[in-house]
């Protein structure tokens, strides 16, 4: 480890990457002129692998939830960064296995809230339930 400057009266430790250039989105492999970096603040970067088009995603909706660059937490853009990933998957997933069963990620993910809500007080109303017949009564405690 060292420590960089970054500039006047910043010094910070520094990561160092390398990776090819070549891309991939979906079965295409190609090597363009671009990186395969994202800066997204004046300490942090992202380096991607895999499929492009998904990171590519993701990079802009975590670009967008930064709200003053320089000053975000390298842990705090991970975060970010791993949630606008498993948000970006979530879509494809719905758009490609619920499409043929005409939903699509909206209404699955309205569905499946209300079907959380109704099962957490479906098994609420099943418990009190259980418990009176235990007790004989409906006091908790059995008295």
């Amino acid at each position: 480890m060292c420590n960089w400057v970054y500039g006047p009266n910043e010094i910070g430790k520094p990561v160092i990457t390398a990776s090819d250039r070549e891309l991939t989105a979906f079965d295409i492999e190609y090597e363009p002129a671009q990186l395969k970096v994202s800066f997204l603040t004046k300490r942090a970067i992202i380096l991607v692998a895999a499929e492009y088009t998904i990171h590519s995603e993701a990079l802009q909706q975590t670009q967008r939830k930064i709200i003053a660059p320089g000053e975000a937490e390298p842990s705090a853009i991970a975060e970010m960064y791993a949630a606008a990933l498993r948000n970006v998957r979530f879509r494809n997933a719905a758009n490609i296995y619920l499409s043929p069963q005409r939903l699509d990620y909206d209404l699955f993910t309205h569905a499946s809230m209300n079907i959380t809500n109704w099962s957490i007080g479906h098994a609420a109303q099943s418990d009190a339930k259980s418990q009176t017949s235990r007790n004989g009564s409906n006091n908790c405690c059995g008295r």
